[in-house]
C-alpha cells in the first residue's frame, strides 16, 4: 500500500512535508491554507480523502486608540481603532466597560465607521469617560482603551482669554526691556559726551608763547573752539534724548 499527499491540483507548498502519510506543517502562514488530498493505493485500486486547512492569525491593532483625547462640548470626538488578522477581526466599543449599543447610545451622535473608528458628534459632558475597543476573532481577543475628556465651552473660552493675557504681558515685558536698554544707552552716551567736553575745555592754550608762535596756536584754538561747540550741541541732543527716554519709562 502506498500513500501520497498533495494540495488539490497543486504541489505541496513550502514548509509542508509528507512524512510516511503524515503532513507536517512548519512556520505556518496563510500560504499554507487550502484543501489537501491524501491518495492511498494498492494492487486493488486507489482511494482518496480531502481535508480543508484554515490558518488563523491572531488579531492585532493596526491603529490602536491613543489618548487622552480632549474635546470641547458640542464638538466632535474621533477615536480611532483599526485591526488586522485572519479571519478579519470584529470591533466592539465600550464606555467604562459597558458595551455601546443602540439601547444605551444616541444613534444620531454615535457612529461606528467601517474602519472601526468611533465618531461622537455634539459631545456632551456625560460622554466623558474611558472608551475601550475590543478586537476579536476565532484566533483571540485584544482590548485597548482611551480616556475622553470633555471641556466645557466656558472653560475653553477662559483658556483663550488666559493665553491672550499671557501674550500681552510678554509683549509689555519686551517693551519695558527695550525702553530700559535705550535709556541706559542714552545715559552712557551722555556721560561719554560730558567726558569729551571736559577734555576739550581743559585743552592747553598758547599763553606764554612768542607772537611768532601764536599763528599755529590760533589755528588750534579755533579748531578747539569748533570742537567745543560741537560737543556742546551733542551734549544738548543727548540730554534731550535721555529726557525722552525718561519720559517713556
Amino acid at each position: 500500500m502506498g500513500y501520497s499527499f498533495q494540495e488539490t491540483q497543486l504541489p505541496l507548498p513550502a514548509n509542508v512535508t509528507d512524512l510516511n502519510g503524515t503532513l507536517i506543517f512548519s512556520q505556518v502562514s496563510n500560504d499554507q491554507r487550502g484543501q489537501y488530498t491524501c491518495f492511498a493505493s494498492n494492487s486493488q485500486g486507489q482511494i482518496s480523502a480531502t481535508v480543508s486547512i484554515s490558518v488563523v492569525v491572531a488579531p492585532k491593532f493596526s491603529v490602536p486608540p491613543e489618548g487622552p483625547i480632549e474635546v470641547t462640548e458640542s464638538g466632535t470626538a474621533v477615536i480611532h481603532c483599526q485591526a488586522i488578522g485572519e479571519p478579519k477581526p470584529t470591533i466592539q466599543w465600550d464606555k467604562d466597560l459597558a458595551y455601546l449599543n443602540e439601547n444605551n447610545t444616541d444613534g444620531d451622535r454615535f457612529t461606528l465607521l467601517e474602519n472601526g473608528t468611533l465618531e461622537i458628534r455634539n459631545v456632551q459632558a456625560e460622554d466623558e469617560g474611558r472608551y475601550g475597543c475590543t478586537i476579536g476573532s476565532s484566533a483571540g481577543l485584544k482590548r485597548a482603551d482611551v480616556l475622553l475628556v470633555v471641556k466645557s465651552a466656558k472653560s475653553a473660552s477662559n483658556s483663550i482669554v488666559t493665553r491672550i493675557i499671557i501674550v500681552i504681558i510678554c509683549l509689555a515685558f519686551l517693551y519695558f526691556v527695550l525702553v530700559l536698554g535705550l535709556k541706559v544707552w542714552y545715559r552712557y552716551r551722555r556721560h561719554l559726551g560730558k567726558v569729551q567736553l571736559e577734555d576739550a575745555t581743559h585743552a592747553p592754550t598758547c599763553d606764554g608763547h612768542e607772537h611768532a608762535e601764536h599763528e599755529p596756536c590760533l589755528t588750534e584754538a579755533n579748531n578747539s573752539s569748533k570742537n567745543l561747540k560741537s560737543k556742546l550741541r551733542e551734549s544738548t541732543i543727548l540730554e534731550q534724548e535721555s529726557q525722552v527716554a525718561d519720559d517713556i519709562v
